[in-house]
């Protein structure tokens, strides 16, 4: 299943983006301990692209809203539900190009009761993805 990332800027502050190149001159926020795709880590640290840390999503939202930083990236589907949670989804907006777009994992600990359940969870999730049932789930989260 597709997990995007990505780059959220305050409504009416929106910047090109295409390509990761694009953020080079931006200020960025990023929640201390959280790592991006390691490709994306090397490019911020190779063109030295500046991040502000925090400690958590919620002091990001606040810098962003507060104009101390021009963005922040963070799963789509997490932000966007949080954003709506708290009102502000028609004041943050993700850009329309993704920062990348990764799969989404489910972990079994080895010594879980839940693991002999692997390919039955396997085939669901393939189930739900072609009959659009997840779809309709993303869209239920995020627009009732």
């Amino acid at each position: 299943m597709d997990n995007p990332a990505s780059i959220f800027v305050l409504k009416g502050k929106e910047f090109k983006f295409n390509k990761w190149s694009d953020l080079i001159g931006k200020v960025g926020g990023q929640v201390r301990g959280d790592k991006y795709r390691q490709d994306f880590e090397d490019f911020l640290e190779d063109h030295s692209i500046k991040h502000q840390l925090v400690n958590n999503m919620e002091q990001n939202i606040g810098k962003l809203r507060a104009g101390r930083i021009d963005y922040f990236a963070y799963g789509t589907y997490p932000i966007l539900i949080k954003l709506k949670h708290k009102g502000l989804q028609g004041e943050i907006v993700p850009l329309d190009t993704p920062l990348y777009v990764g799969q989404f994992y489910f972990a079994f600990s080895s010594l879980s009761p839940f693991k002999k359940h692997l390919n039955a969870v396997n085939q669901k999730v393939i189930e739900y993805k072609n009959d659009g049932t997840i779809d309709k789930l993303i869209d239920k989260w995020l627009n009732q």
